[in-house]
């Protein structure tokens, strides 16, 4: 399974929703190749991008050091 993947499952899990799994990694996908967020594309297209943003800035805090 690939990264992408275990965060889609983590998520849905965690917050109990039926998402579309090709908008919820689209919008994984353009957060990651720092594209602006597109609004209108749906929940799941938000989630993906929201769930990258916050994996990216939380792997930059660990990543800074003491």
């Amino acid at each position: 399974m690939t990264d992408q993947l275990k965060f889609y499952e983590a998520f849905k899990t965690t917050k109990g929703k039926d998402m579309n799994e090709m908008l919820f990694l689209q919008g994984q996908q353009d957060c990651k190749e720092g594209k602006p967020h597109q609004s209108g594309k749906g929940e799941s297209y938000d989630r993906g991008y929201e769930t990258q943003y916050s994996f990216e800035a939380v792997m930059s805090e660990l990543h800074k050091g003491p």
